[in-house]
């Protein structure tokens, strides 16, 4: 196990939208950067689709 918090992250992967996440060779820890992260994007409500189009 890696001690102290010191851990030996291998390669960055770009998850997509600008994720980014990165995994410890040695205990597996997982870390994640979302400051790349795209911003969420609001659709208008005219595109939403209405609930009378899904059948039960």
């Amino acid at each position: 196990m890696c001690r102290r918090g010191i851990h030996n992250y291998g390669e960055s992967q770009l998850i997509g939208a600008g994720i980014v996440r990165q995994v410890c060779t040695t205990c597996w820890d997982v870390t994640i950067d979302l400051t790349g992260a795209d911003d969420p994007v609001e659709v208008p409500v005219s595109r939403r689709p209405s609930l009378a189009n899904f059948r039960r």
